[in-house]
């Protein structure tokens, strides 16, 4: 996995977390958007080594794993971004 396909990850999950939570980006140092991001990468890179898959593939298996109520919202996200970032 490339640095720029992180990038792309990051700049999404930033962009559409704050949308799902109703809040606004305005903690010192990123708060907890920027811990949620952080963590949301780990999990996805993860998963893409442990099942020896792209970045797309992974975040899709990880939208899989959330609630209902955000897996539409994610898999949107993951095929609006996937077209960006995808490296296969």
């Amino acid at each position: 996995m490339s640095n720029t396909g992180l990038v792309w990850v990051c700049v999404l999950l930033a962009v559409f977390l704050p949308v799902i939570n109703s809040s606004s980006i305005g903690s010192v140092n990123g708060g907890h958007d920027c811990a949620v991001c952080t963590i949301v990468l780990g999990v996805v890179e993860h998963l893409s080594m442990l099942y020896n898959e792209s970045i797309v593939e992974s975040l899709d298996r990880f939208c899989n794993y959330l609630p209902s109520d955000f897996k539409a919202f994610c898999k949107e996200a993951v095929d609006f971004a996937g077209k960006f970032f995808d490296l296969d």
